[in-house]
């Protein structure tokens, strides 16, 4: 047996670095890798029961045991607290509900705090066998991916939208944290699971370090340490060696270096997603045990479906400070902001109210009489925890959510300088370690970070900005600044507004982002800029051409869809096209092969500009519009679901028809999905720039007016510079580094000296 809590001394540094690089051998000849979860919580037994059943979720899934059952019989049964047949409205969400039951504590052990580590990514890809352990009990990898299928399988029917289950529109589920399983980082280790043992495991260290910024590390030094064993060019050939008596920062610093240096590429400072100085909102905290969540709510308050609708029996949220606590919590002294177990709670006792605001008990809810009647919610809006509450975990892992305000904000302190980047300091989970602007800052992420340019788990490659030129830097120690060589292509001389789309409820046309058409508006606007339009006398078309193609970061290279101009019309009236070679450079088309004017009736259809009628897509409710549907009126919504693929066909057929030609519209919703997620990828969270030579390209959501588009060497996009003061005599101009961009017209080398746009000659720029 081996134990790297206990194997490992964790006060010796020395021996923790040579450690590391053995992690990954000792795990992977393990005959059998033991993941203790910690202890079952109050309603851990119907997960558990549910992942070692071989049948599927449910009742029946749990009468192995009684307490489980008495859980199920209380909770779901006909006088329980989330069943009130007072009209059909609570019918229809009882299976809801019974869903939050079986799937609730599931949810829970998903995302207790060993799946937050970051060194349980390589324990569980490289182990042969996997087996959790919840107290007593025991379960194989193999039987959470069952569990999450038959969820999976019973609340979806494919591209089938269903009553029950999530509607799926153009394979984007709709509202997907009311059917989420939580288990985003274990389908991602399913996933390197699977290629590890397929002998197919190609994961770069961009990658590996990029998609798992979200997890958590004691020392945040092991972001990077943790998986030089797993990226398929380890430490040892990027030249990276653990070390410890390095700060986060050095380590960081190193890292970025030494990557740079060994793969002779930039593509490690389009990672760089740290907003300095703008506080992003904080990601919301989610309660996925009905117990919890019935600590924040009346379960049987009297709501409105809105005017002119009977009153009904169903949760409501209770007022800011306010708890439902058990009954003998309060007659018995004991604490009251937590409850005191499962079977008090499956007993039926009458639950108390507990005002946090003025320290006094109350038998009746504050809800109870008050008007306005409060509105009805989904169930999916239980779990999210209100302002106020808190969720933490003991050190056996079982979650508790409790009231505990925050206290005063802090004075604000002074903001960190390059000169300071080396300093130790604190280095909470929590803080943001200060660093070079041209830095990765592994140890932070927010829910607005766009999402990169690059794809680098394709062998191909999509963009080459630089051409074939290699990195050319220095690093000068003394200011951690680096100096870089590239062109300045122009200036940043307009930007849109910032696009943050709502994951939960994409858009299925461009009326639904609003944002998107200011956009088109500035695209066009060529008073903006006082060259001529650079996309007016190119053989890729015009401007609307350019703004299309832009929304999609169309790739450069063989397969890039033809210009207009390149498309003929056969005999039969069907499209054909050949695609001309703008350069030698290989990369995937969006639609493999597809001409632009295919591609631009995907895009009018995207557009959904019709001048005299309204939207060809029918408007699908959010969540929160669904709180009052019937389980009529949410089979009517399955149905206008389904129905929006033959509105596509027709919309599509509509277009072709105005154009004189056919299109084939068999498939054409997996097409249109595919052009909806890259319009999502591409655009979200970003701005649309212009450029002083009338160039249109993605920018940042924190560019700003006067920022510099530069295509350095080395790099697979430009990027864009902001000059931050005059350099020493005989020094470069110093700037800081605002992040990557996307131009049309440049993606493929065109900016660089020798190009057919290039204008700029080569110079060295200092990042600090």
């Amino acid at each position: 047996m081996w134990v790297d809590a206990i194997c490992i001394n964790q006060t010796d540094l020395h021996e923790k670095e040579g450690q590391l690089v053995l992690m990954r051998n000792i795990y992977e000849q393990a005959e059998q890798v033991c993941v203790w979860l910690g202890e079952p919580a109050e309603g851990s037994v119907i997960a558990i029961e549910n992942l070692q059943d071989s049948v599927g979720f449910g009742v029946a899934a749990t009468l192995g045991k009684s307490v489980a059952n008495t859980y199920m019989t209380h909770l779901s049964g006909p006088s329980s607290p989330i069943r009130n047949p007072t009209n059909g409205i609570s019918w229809g969400w009882s299976s809801q509900l019974d869903m939050e039951v079986n799937i609730g504590d599931l949810r829970e052990l998903l995302t207790r705090p060993w799946w937050t580590r970051v060194w349980v990514v390589q324990e569980v890809v490289v182990g042969r066998a996997v087996v959790f352990m919840v107290g007593s009990d025991t379960f194989a990898w193999a039987n959470v991916e069952r569990s999450l299928d038959r969820e999976r399988k019973n609340m979806s029917l494919l591209h089938v939208p269903s009553a029950t289950g999530p509607t799926q529109v153009f394979g984007t589920v709709l509202n997907p944290e009311v059917y989420s399983a939580q288990d985003e980082t274990f389908r991602m280790m399913s996933r390197f699971r699977q290629l590890w043992k397929d002998g197919t495991f190609r994961l770069s260290i961009y990658e590996l370090l990029y998609e798992f910024r979200r997890l958590n590390c004691t020392n945040p030094r092991d972001r990077v340490f943790a998986f030089l064993g797993l990226a398929t060019a380890g430490g040892r050939e990027l030249g990276i060696v653990p070390d410890y008596s390095n700060s986060t920062a050095e380590v960081f610093i190193q890292t970025t270096l030494s990557v740079i240096n060994s793969t002779n590429s930039l593509d490690i400072l389009n990672c760089v997603r740290e907003w300095r100085g703008i506080e992003a909102p904080p990601s919301p905290a989610y309660a996925f045990s009905l117990l919890d969540q019935a600590k924040y709510h009346d379960v049987g308050a009297k709501v409105s479906d809105g005017p002119g609708t009977r009153p009904r029996r169903a949760w409501a949220r209770l007022p800011p400070g306010w708890e439902r606590i058990p009954a003998h919590a309060a007659s018995e002294g004991k604490n009251i902001v937590s409850w005191s177990g499962f079977k008090s709670f499956v007993k039926g006792e009458t639950a108390r109210y507990y005002n946090h605001n003025t320290g006094t008990t109350h038998g009746n809810s504050p809800l109870e009489g008050k008007l306005p009647l409060p509105l009805a919610q989904h169930p999916a809006r239980q779990r999210e925890i209100p302002d106020g509450w808190v969720k933490t975990w003991d050190n056996l892992g079982r979650a508790s959510v409790r009231y505990a305000p925050k206290p005063p904000p802090l004075p604000p302190q002074p903001t960190a300088t390059a000169e300071t980047a080396a300093i130790p300091s604190t280095e909470s989970p929590f803080i943001i370690i200060p660093l070079p602007t041209w830095v990765p800052n592994w140890h932070t992420q927010t829910h607005i970070d766009p999402r990169p340019f690059l794809n680098w788990t394709d062998n191909t490659t999509r963009y080459a900005a630089s051409g074939s030129t290699a990195a050319s830097i220095s690093y000068r120690r003394d200011n951690n600044s680096l100096v870089v060589d590239g062109v300045l292509f122009d200036t940043v001389v307009a930007l849109s507004s910032p696009w943050h789309p709502n994951p939960a409820h994409p858009p299925i046309t461009r009326r639904g982002a609003p944002a998107l058409i200011m956009w088109e508006n500035l695209a066009l606007d060529t008073s903006v800029f006082s060259s001529p339009c650079p996309y007016a006398s190119t053989d890729k078309g015009d401007r609307e051409e350019a703004f299309w193609r832009t929304q999609i970061a169309d790739f450069a290279g063989d397969n890039t869809p033809a210009s207009d101009e390149n498309i003929r019309t056969s005999d039969d009236g069907n499209l054909a096209h050949h695609l001309e070679t703008p350069s030698s450079l290989p990369s995937p088309p969006l639609l493999a092969p597809r001409d632009s004017g295919v591609a631009r009736m995907y895009m009018e259809a995207w557009y959904d500009q019709h001048p005299t009628r309204g939207s060809w897509a029918k408007h699908l409710p959010s969540i929160d519009d669904t709180a009052s549907h019937n389980l009529w009126q949410l089979a009517d919504m399955s149905i206008d679901g389904a129905k929006l693929y033959w509105d596509l066909h027709a919309e599509l057929r509509r277009i072709a028809e105005s154009e004189g030609t056919k299109i084939e519209t068999a498939g054409s919703e997996d097409v249109y999905g595919e052009y909806l997620r890259r319009i999502c990828e591409a655009c979200g969270h970003r701005r649309l720039l212009i450029t002083g030579r009338g160039y249109m390209g993605l920018a940042p959501w924190n560019a700003k007016i006067g920022d510099k588009v530069c295509v350095l060497k080395g790099g697979k996009t430009p990027f864009l510079l902001r000059e931050e003061g005059k350099g020493d005599e005989g020094e470069d101009n110093v700037h800081s580094f605002v992040g990557e961009a996307y131009v049309y017209g440049i993606m493929g080398g065109e900016a660089m000296p020798g190009g057919k746009n290039a204008e700029g000659k080569m110079q060295s720029f200092c990042l600090m």
